[in-house]
C-alpha cells in the first residue's frame, strides 16, 4: 500500500525489457508494444500479497466494515482482483473482516471546451485543470470508518493528493491508498 512505506517492487528505468515473444500478446496490441516490463503473473502475485497485507494489518484493530473507494474507471479491475484475493484471504483464515465497496471518479485531463482559459494549463500535451471529484456526497458515509482508495496509477499524485483532503474533510477514522503502480517521480 502506498503511503505505508517499503513494500513497493521499484522497477528502475534500465530494468531488464523482455521480448513480445515470450508472451501471449493480444492481437490488437502487438504493433502498440515494444517489450513487456511487467509480467500479468507479476502484478497478479503483488495484488495477492497487497490483499495479505492488508488482512494482516486489519484483522487486530478490526471496528466497522471497511471501505474500499475504487477509482473510476481504470481500478475497476483492479478493485475486482483485490477483492477476490480480499475474500479467499478472510475465508481461509475465519477472519472477521468485513469490506464494502464504494466508487469515486476523479477527472484531472480534460479537453478545453467552453471554460475559462485560466483555470485551464497545459502539461505535456494535456489540458489540466484542478482536478474534479464526483461520487462522495454522503460524508456521513466515511465518518469514522476505515477507507482503502484503489487506484490502478498514481502518476503524478496530484489527482490524489486533492482526493485524500477531501475525504480528509470527511473524518473518516484512517485513509490509505492501494495502487498498483506509482510512477517513480512523485
Amino acid at each position: 500500500m502506498v503511503g505505508g512505506g517499503g513494500d513497493c517492487v521499484i522497477i528502475p528505468d534500465e530494468y531488464l525489457k523482455l521480448p513480445l515473444e515470450q508472451f501471449c500478446i493480444p492481437k490488437a496490441y502487438e504493433n502498440c508494444l515494444l517489450h513487456v516490463m511487467i509480467s500479468d503473473g507479476m502484478i497478479r502475485d503483488r495484488i495477492k500479497h497487497m490483499a495479505l497485507k492488508i488482512v494482516k494489518e486489519y484483522e487486530t484493530s478490526f471496528k466497522d466494515s471497511i471501505n474500499l473507494l475504487c477509482v473510476l474507471k481504470g481500478a475497476f479491475r483492479f478493485l475486482g482482483d483485490l477483492f477476490n484475493e480480499l475474500k479467499d484471504i478472510i475465508r481461509i483464515r475465519e477472519s472477521p473482516l468485513e469490506f464494502q465497496l464504494n466508487f469515486v471518479r476523479l477527472q484531472s485531463y480534460m479537453v478545453p471546451s467552453c471554460e475559462s482559459v485560466s483555470s485551464i494549463t497545459l502539461q505535456n500535451d494535456k489540458s489540466v485543470r484542478e482536478p474534479l471529484i464526483t461520487g462522495l456526497d454522503d460524508a456521513s458515509e466515511f465518518r469514522g470508518k476505515d477507507i482503502i482508495v484503489v487506484e490502478d496509477l498514481v502518476d503524478t499524485g496530484r489527482s490524489m493528493r486533492a482526493l485524500l483532503e477531501r475525504l480528509k474533510g470527511m473524518q473518516p477514522r484512517r485513509v490509505r491508498v492501494a495502487s498498483v503502480l506509482q510512477n517513480a517521480r512523485t
